[in-house]
C-alpha cells in the first residue's frame, strides 16, 4: 500500500512539474507584458502610454506566435487593444 501511494505522489508531483514547465514561458510573456502596462498607466503624456502599450501589444502577440491556445495571452491582447485605443482617442 505504501508503494502505491509513493507512486502516486510521484506521477502527481511529475504531473504538476511538467505542468509548470509548460506555463513558464507564457507566464514570462505575461508578466513582461503586464510590468510595461503598469508603467505605462502611471505615465501622464499619452504619447509614451501609447509607446509603452504597443511594446507590450509586441510582446504579447510574439508569446501568441508561440502559443497561440493561451488564454492569459489572448485575454492580454484583448486588454491591450482596448487601453491602446483608449491612448490613442486621448492624443
Amino acid at each position: 500500500m505504501a508503494m502505491e501511494s509513493a507512486a502516486a505522489v510521484r506521477a502527481s508531483v511529475q504531473g504538476a512539474m511538467e505542468e509548470l514547465v509548460e506555463l513558464f514561458p507564457i507566464q514570462v510573456v505575461a508578466n513582461e507584458a503586464l510590468r510595461l502596462r503598469e508603467k505605462a498607466r502611471k505615465l501622464k503624456t499619452p504619447r509614451k502610454q501609447l509607446d509603452l502599450l504597443r511594446r507590450a501589444s509586441e510582446i504579447v502577440h510574439r508569446g501568441l506566435t508561440e502559443h497561440p491556445c493561451s488564454s492569459v495571452l489572448q485575454t492580454a491582447a484583448a486588454e491591450l487593444r482596448t487601453e491602446i485605443s483608449q491612448s490613442e482617442a486621448a492624443m
